[in-house]
């Protein structure tokens, strides 16, 4: 999951807020970071942004 995704779900005024609290965790650590999301705002997310299975 990119920088930009998380950005965006989580409605960020700027990227920079992202990248300065997420912006250490590995790339290879994207699915850990989907669940992450996922379980955090489930019921939570507008359809279109939801967090479905890993693709």
């Amino acid at each position: 999951m990119s920088l930009h995704e998380v950005y965006r779900w989580l409605g960020h005024r700027s990227i920079k807020v992202t990248v300065d609290r997420y912006g250490h965790l590995p790339q290879d650590g994207c699915e850990r970071c989907r669940q992450v999301v996922a379980a955090t705002f489930e019921g939570h997310l507008p359809e279109e942004l939801s967090v479905g299975p890993a693709a």
